[in-house]
């Protein structure tokens, strides 16, 4: 699967924004060293399709809702179609573009499926948990990394 450059911003924001709590674009930019206004365009794209709360004033900036998915970033962003099982059979039936889509979703195999359905937190603790395996550090939250 091919990630493009909007859906890559809104994972990385999600990811930060999952560690960091509450946080401004132009934070978040500055810390991942990406564009400003492109995250602005995504932060924005990410609100209206309720990924992301935003709070305005002094202390504004955006959060991630509390049960937010992947699969949630993936729809906002990108245009795929994430179809269950039996939806799959359903449209393959005698249609070439089907069998290719049936064929694709057996090699794409089910963790792909299960990591798309998971909690952003989730799946930003195990990539924290692989940090921890492969360097052994400590951080300043003195989380290990």
């Amino acid at each position: 699967m091919r990630i493009n450059k909007r859906l890559q911003y809104g994972l990385l924001m999600c990811l930060y924004l999952s560690r960091a709590g509450r946080a401004k674009v132009e934070d978040v930019a500055a810390n991942l060293n990406l564009s400003h206004s492109f995250l602005n365009q995504v932060a924005r794209k990410l609100k209206l399709t309720g990924v992301l709360f935003s709070f305005k004033g002094p202390g504004g900036g955006y959060e991630l809702v509390e049960d937010a998915r992947m699969v949630d970033i993936f729809t906002a962003l990108s245009p795929f179609i994430l179809l269950d099982s039996e939806e799959v059979r359903r449209y393959a039936s005698g249609q070439p573009e089907g069998r290719a889509l049936v064929d694709y979703a057996k090699n794409l195999g089910s963790s792909s499926y299960i990591v798309l359905r998971r909690k952003v937190k989730d799946v930003m603790n195990v990539l924290i948990a692989n940090e921890v395996k492969h360097f052994g550090m400590l951080d300043t939250n003195g989380l290990e990394q």
